[in-house]
This record gives C-alpha cells, structure tokens and sequence, in this order.
C-alpha cells in the first residue's frame, strides 16, 4: 500500500513539476527519479513518527 502510495505521489508531483520547469529528455527521467527518493524518505519519516506516537500511547494506558 505504502509503495503505491509513494509512486502515485512522485508520480503527480514529479510530472506537474517537470511541465512547470519545462523539463525534457533525460533531465525529465532524473527529475522523476529524484522526486521518487524524496517521496520514499518523507513517507518514512511520518510512518517512523506514527508508530513512534503510537507506542507512546500505548506505553501511556498501561
């Protein structure tokens, strides 16, 4: 679910960035690719900070 979600973020962003900076060719394909990676990160960040909250509740009932 994660890894689509990641592809269709990258996918929206990286193309609507490409057409504003009028991006063609290779330059395109190394824009998308770097939009990928920044898209995987940040996901990471905020599903690592999720589950950081949610043992914290947890932690917090017992």
């Amino acid at each position: 679910m994660i890894n689509i979600l990641r592809i269709l973020i990258s996918a929206v962003i990286g193309y609507w960035l490409s057409v504003e900076l009028a991006l063609d060719g290779f330059i395109r394909f190394l824009f998308f690719f770097g939009i990928f990676i920044a898209v995987s990160i940040l996901i990471e960040i905020i599903r690592k900070i999720i589950v950081r909250i949610k043992l914290k509740n947890r932690k917090s009932k017992k």
